[in-house]
């Protein structure tokens, strides 16, 4: 007989799966530009959210808890410094500006690859 709490830990690690997924998509469709440090400690507040809800879950249900969580850990990093090149005094430079959105861009790819161990 199945266990009714297992199709309960399926369905959260599927919402987990759609709030990754609906993030990862935002930043192919949000001006990066428009990015503000609020913006980004949100961002990194529901990362934080994702990943104390997956590590509540049962790794059966994903390919590689490891992988995803690893890949996570680095999104968040690459948000943290996001935040802190956004926080930094004085006038931004271009080279700023370039490492703020490869920060971005590496968030993203982070999420993606961890979509791909679910």
């Amino acid at each position: 007989m199945r266990d009714p709490s297992d199709s309960d830990d399926r369905k959260t690690l599927m919402l987990y799966k759609e709030k990754l997924a609906e993030m990862e998509r935002l930043m192919d469709i949000t001006d990066k530009r428009t990015y503000t440090t609020m913006s980004i400690d949100k961002l990194e507040r529901e990362l934080r959210r994702v990943i104390e809800g997956i590590r509540k879950l049962p790794a059966k249900h994903l390919l590689s808890l490891d992988a995803v969580l690893s890949n996570l850990r680095r999104a968040q990093n690459e948000l943290y410094v996001a935040s802190d090149l956004l926080n930094s005094k004085g006038k931004s430079t271009e080279r700023d500006s370039r490492s703020f959105y490869k920060c971005l861009n590496n968030f993203q790819e982070f999420l993606y690859e961890a979509l791909q161990n679910f």
